[in-house]
């Protein structure tokens, strides 16, 4: 994760991955023999450390009470705070990196795709308790509007006033998605 957040993904190599890890080279080939298994890995390990908050954020907003779109946008506030720590800067920078070359690459979407559907499926039990009419597509919505937070987080844009702003996007984040589901109807 860390050589895509600093390099990016064209310095994603297995050369660099073995440099950086201390390792003979060659060692990363062994275990990933194209640079796209290496990209599947990488996406992986992104998304897994992303289920698992979002598996945290479940478990708090059960103990919170009734979900309501608004303990819904605190919880997700708290998350995004979490991904905004410095501790967590590799991530966001190696998160967006796999989202930009999912947009590139049918083989690397597809190979993630079990990871994406679970972690829409996730939120679509959320957006089931807040009413949407169609959970899984209000999920998916959400998801596809939350991972832009990352570029608010990494560019540093408007640095006071980004969890405030933030906070306001997440509440009307969570009504677009509702309010979109409804209209698949119509």
């Amino acid at each position: 994760m860390l050589v895509l957040a600093q390099s990016g993904s064209r310095g994603l190599t297995h050369r660099e991955v073995d440099r950086l890890a201390g390792l003979p080279l060659g060692s990363t080939s062994n275990y990933y023999r194209k640079r796209i298994d290496l990209l599947v890995a990488v996406g992986a390990q992104v998304m897994a450390l992303d289920l698992a908050d979002t598996r945290e954020l479940k478990e708090r907003l059960a103990a919170d009470g009734p979900v309501t779109n608004g303990s819904v946008a605190r919880h997700v506030r708290q998350m995004v705070q979490h991904w905004s720590s410095p501790s967590q800067r590799m991530r966001g920078l190696a998160r967006v990196e796999i989202l930009v070359e999912m947009i590139r690459s049918r083989e690397l979407r597809e190979a993630v795709s079990g990871l994406t559907a679970q972690a829409a499926e996730s939120f679509s039990s959320i957006f089931s308790q807040l009413g949407s009419p169609h959970p899984f597509l209000s999920a998916e919505l959400f998801l596809r509007l939350l991972t832009s937070i990352d570029l608010l987080i990494l560019s540093d844009l408007h640095r006071e006033g980004r969890d405030t702003m933030i906070a306001s996007l997440v509440i009307d984040w969570i009504e677009l998605a509702l309010s979109a589901a409804s209209l698949k109807d119509r």
